[in-house]
């Protein structure tokens, strides 16, 4: 069966299969197989994508990105919306604009166009422009000009593009940078005073002792492990400064950056507390819960436990009587170091793997070999593509994989079908 961009899918057998679009409660039939996943396009969808294509194919568009990005904006302006996605879009606009004679934005330069840049590179070196900015200038609407009456021997390029190869001609023709007057100066940086060395923020602005005392105190907190970071610490601090008079100069960075340095420079020991045995309750909790299936991991199970361990500690400091250290706030990853050290401690991690049977295999074999053909570097559509399409067949057939782990299957077989593991 061919795509509709001019591949070919693997033959699969069934009937069709009604299913949902994500426009409307209508529901389409498509044909069983790699593609039924994805309903077809319609008469109202052919007729905008055709305009666009006819767009790209006139120059109306620089990259086949930009015809996708307003064909999409089009198409979700149908009654009833569209089920399309940017990249389908963007890999049937990129296929049809190719297989109708339009030359690759990314393609090799030609002879012509390396003349081009190489005559006003000789200008330059000549001394015929002043500086690199007014000769790529020129080169660019030469190369223009050029692509007008010589379509097939100019590609489209971007001015960065074209910079890149002129100053890579220009060095090749011995050009070293434009040449320093005789009387110009290096420019000397600003006097800073000794006593207000250290306290200049990102935008130049001094810190004033009302300031300075705001950011002191919330550094001596951060060094006695009241927070759990500094970036919790630099939030608290900045709204502080905010409620002082004529605040507004100094920003989160600033704040931030200020506060770590003045942390880490005091004398204060860091503190390392123990984990009380009411944190390591919680923790058993939930890796219980990990092991019993709640949870499909311990990174879906941190966010409620490092959530119960935050509000433990607010507890324990409300009722006060604790010294300096017990009791400190916990990051979120080690809490998450601690809970998957306890899941592994207790048992195997998450749900036990569960291996692919034969009827899954052969599923399996038609995608790896669809995907083994398709598969370009650096593209992500056909994975995409590939993915949902083994996800959804299995799951008609009666069987439950995720899409990750189906990615990393097809991922695995095509590196072992190719010779590469």
């Amino acid at each position: 069966m061919m795509t509709a961009d001019g591949g070919r899918t693997p033959e699969t057998a069934g009937t069709a299969v009604p299913a949902l679009t994500r426009g409307g409660d209508k529901t389409v039939e498509r044909a069983s197989g790699p593609w039924a996943y994805f309903p077809p396009w319609s008469p109202e969808e052919e007729a905008i994508f055709r305009r666009h294509l006819d767009a790209l194919l006139r120059g109306e568009y620089f990259l086949v990105r930009d015809a996708a990005v307003a064909c999409l904006a089009d198409l979700r302006q149908l009654p009833g919306g569209s089920p399309r996605r940017l990249s389908a879009v963007h890999n049937r606009l990129n296929v049809q604009a190719a297989a109708a004679g339009r030359k690759a934005y990314s393609a090799s330069w030609s002879q012509p166009e390396d003349d081009n840049v190489r005559r006003y590179a000789e200008a330059l070196v000549g001394g015929e422009y002043g500086t690199t900015r007014e000769a790529v200038d020129d080169c660019l609407r030469q190369h223009e000009l050029l692509r007008h009456e010589r379509p097939n021997a100019f590609a489209p390029r971007t001015r960065f593009a074209i910079w890149l190869r002129f100053m890579k001609e220009a060095r090749h023709l011995g050009w070293s940078g434009p040449k320093r007057h005789a009387h110009a100066k290096p420019k000397k940086a600003a006097a800073v005073k000794p006593g207000d060395r250290g306290r200049w923020c990102s935008r130049g602005a001094l810190w004033n002792p009302e300031e300075c005392e705001v950011t002191e105190h919330y550094a001596r907190e951060l060094a006695e492990g009241r927070y759990a970071g500094n970036d919790e610490a630099a939030r608290r601090c900045l709204a502080e400064l905010r409620r002082l008079p004529g605040h507004g100069r100094h920003t989160l960075s600033a704040v931030t950056s200020r506060v770590t340095t003045i942390a880490v420079r005091m004398d204060i020991p860091r503190v390392r507390a123990h984990w009380t045995p009411a944190e390591r309750e919680i923790v058993e909790r939930y890796a219980r819960a990990v092991l019993a299936g709640t949870y499909t991991g311990p990174t879906d199970a941190i966010g409620r436990c490092y959530r119960d361990l935050c509000r433990l500690i607010v507890r324990l400091r409300e009722r006060g009587g604790h010294r300096l250290g017990d009791n400190a706030v916990r990051s979120r990853q080690a809490v998450l170091r601690k809970l998957v050290v306890r899941v592994r401690a207790l048992g195997r991690h998450g749900r036990p793997l569960v291996r692919w049977t034969p009827p899954e295999r052969r599923i399996l074999n038609r995608w790896v070999a669809w995907f083994t053909r398709h598969c370009i570097p650096g593209r992500r559509h056909p994975m995409d593509v590939a993915s949902e399409g083994l996800s959804g067949e299995l799951a008609e057939a009666g069987y439950s994989r995720s899409l990750s782990a189906c990615q990393h299957v097809l991922r695995k077989l095509r590196l072992r079908r190719i010779g590469v593991a």
